[in-house]
């Protein structure tokens, strides 16, 4: 058996009693909604007065970065199209779950390298 090497982002975040609740949530969700269009959970761990939220690696970033980064580019009609399409496909997989995502934009849409 050799373990398969990955890369991952690991997301640091404060514990304090006014995120432990949504970090708690933003995990449930990650943890029990296994799909192509929403980033992997893996594992977390409390480090000090932190939680270190392993998870799967977007390389491309956010798609705000995106185009703040590069002022030149700007979306065709088709990408757009496919960035919501790919993006319902996520929220459906949420929703057939019965939970909703509430802050929807373009910061938490993550892209990867491909």
């Amino acid at each position: 058996f050799t373990p398969e090497r990955k890369k991952v982002a690991v997301k640091k975040m404060a514990l304090n009693s006014e995120s432990t609740k949504l970090i708690i949530t933003e995990i449930r969700i990650m943890k029990d909604s296994p799909h192509p269009n929403i980033v992997s959970y893996f594992d977390s761990y409390i480090v000090g007065e932190q939680l270190w939220v392993v998870m799967e690696f977007m390389g491309g970033g956010c798609l705000t970065e995106v185009l703040e980064q590069f002022e030149h580019v700007k979306l065709t009609e088709p990408q757009i199209a496919l960035v919501c399409k790919e993006t319902l496909k996520g929220l459906i997989c949420i929703h057939d779950k019965h939970r909703i995502h509430r802050d929807i934009k373009s910061d938490n849409i993550l892209l990867s390298e491909t």
